[in-house]
């Protein structure tokens, strides 16, 4: 289970976004595959915020050298060739 002081501060800070009008694109994930999902504030930039990080996630994959099994999934999942 996770921590319950995470799961309050990701309701706290998503509350805050939605008060600001701020987006908000939050994934959270444990050792044993428990996630928490924050979205919040108006719709368009929740989807801006979660392509530009997917983005960046992308990014960052293709310039990393290492060909460990898990990076080579990771970089399949994401459509990234690798030699």
């Amino acid at each position: 289970m996770m921590n319950e002081k995470i799961q309050n501060l990701i309701e706290e800070l998503a509350e805050e976004c939605r008060k600001e009008k701020v987006g908000l694109s939050l994934a959270v994930l444990d050792a044993e595959g428990e996630m928490a999902l924050a979205q919040a504030g108006p719709e368009s930039l929740v989807s801006i915020a979660t392509l530009e990080q997917y983005n960046h996630v992308k990014e960052e994959l293709t310039e990393l050298d290492c060909d460990c099994p898990k990076h080579r999934m990771l970089k399949e999942l994401y459509g990234i060739e690798t030699e």
